[in-house]
């Protein structure tokens, strides 16, 4: 628990070799209490000393102030409850009708309820009773004698209801309930093992290697936008206060500043990374499947340049051991630029789509085949 008070007076913290902690709030004006994750809260009042809170754990771990006060409590609980009976029951004017609940799982009322503490009282007074039977079973009656007994109104007669009419569609058979159309999310991180890391890299690395990415990607989305003149001191500036990068070197900051910035500077990257070019492309689409229904595809695209005559998709890929060969690449891969691809095309049909895979760590570019995008679109849809 997290504890502040206002002031200037400190609240106090105290931990007891049993493991409760108690907050003494007696020097503190006000007491913020920011997060509890504990049990129960009591209040010790030791006499003739300002009361403690305390949060207590396991009823039988309880030292024995906590015991007290827990059981001074839960005194205090049942008095209330006892001074709610006297009031409802002290509201009757003629005749007081009580009822009580039995639960299907309890063969018996359970004990101390208002129930049972009216009938133990009723059961250990002088009132005159008498038992009646009733369709609903016998009902005890409780007066002073002498007491003239109360007319009772003659039974109405139970009489038999006819059989309920049933509609017809409650005998037949629920139809099929429609398929509900899934939803693709292309961008989301993959675990792609057809090339998996090195046997030496080990686990920590591998960590190192989604920093990589992550800061990559984020400086491939900002750094076209600004001036190439500042752009290496953007880069720096960004690696030195971005999370992933913590813990890094300023050698290896200023590495892979420079790996980003010569694949920018790369004339054969030039249109993927052109004015009209636009980073982290939102896109939303549904697609129809073969077999019926549809598939809603959300997602985002590193890099979406749409020209005049063609669309071009660009995905940034960071794998330390990237395929040579579009063949090679990974089928998750293929699969997402596939359903970007589909979306594009209902949304420009009157401009070619191609799609490709940007390898950071080349640098290349590797275009994706209208046919090999047509049968993993097939698989990803089937």
């Amino acid at each position: 628990a997290k504890s502040g008070s206002a002031g200037g007076q400190p609240t106090r913290i105290v931990k007891p070799v049993d493991g409760k902690y108690v907050l003494d709030f007696a020097r503190a004006d006000v007491a913020r209490i920011d997060a509890v994750d504990l049990d129960l809260v009591l209040t010790l009042r030791p006499p003739g000393a300002p009361g403690v809170t305390v949060w207590a754990g396991r009823k039988a771990d309880d030292p024995a102030a906590v015991a007290a006060a827990r059981a001074a409590m839960q005194d205090e609980t049942e008095d209330e409850y006892r001074r709610l009976l006297y009031v409802a029951m002290t509201r009757a004017a003629e005749r007081l009708v009580i009822g009580g609940i039995q639960p299907g799982n309890r063969k018996e009322v359970r004990a101390h309820s208002w129930y049972d503490l009216i009938v133990s009282g009723l059961a250990a007074s002088s009132l005159h009773v008498e038992e009646i039977e009733t369709g609903h079973g016998p009902v005890k009656r409780y007066r002073r004698e002498g007491a003239a007994a109360p007319e009772v109104a003659a039974a109405t007669p139970v009489t038999e209801r006819p059989a309920l009419a049933l509609p017809p569609w409650l005998r037949v058979a629920a139809p099929e309930p429609a398929r509900r159309e899934q939803v693709v999310r292309p961008s989301d991180p993959v675990d792609d093992n057809t090339h998996p890391a090195n046997a030496q890299e080990q686990l920590q690395h591998r960590a190192r290697a989604l920093q990589r990415g992550n800061l990559v990607h984020r400086l491939l989305q900002s750094l076209p936008d600004v001036e190439p003149a500042q752009r290496r001191a953007a880069a720096e500036h960004f690696l030195g206060r971005a999370r992933d990068a913590r813990g890094w070197s300023a050698d290896d900051r200023a590495a892979l500043a420079g790996q980003v910035l010569a694949l920018l500077d790369d004339p054969r990257f030039a249109a993927v990374f052109a004015s009209h070019s636009r980073a982290e492309a939102s896109i939303v689409g549904r697609l129809d499947r073969p077999g019926g229904g549809t598939v809603l595809v959300n997602g985002q695209i590193d890099r979406l340049v749409i020209a005049p005559g063609e669309v071009l998709i660009v995905d940034f890929k960071t794998n330390h051991n990237p395929p040579r060969t579009a063949a090679d690449a990974p089928a998750a891969y293929l699969r997402q630029l596939a359903l970007y691809r589909a979306v594009l095309v209902k949304i420009h049909p009157e401009r070619a789509i191609r799609a490709a895979l940007l390898w950071t760590e080349l640098p290349e570019i590797m275009e994706i085949s209208a046919s090999a995008l047509d049968a993993n679109l097939a698989s990803a849809l089937a």
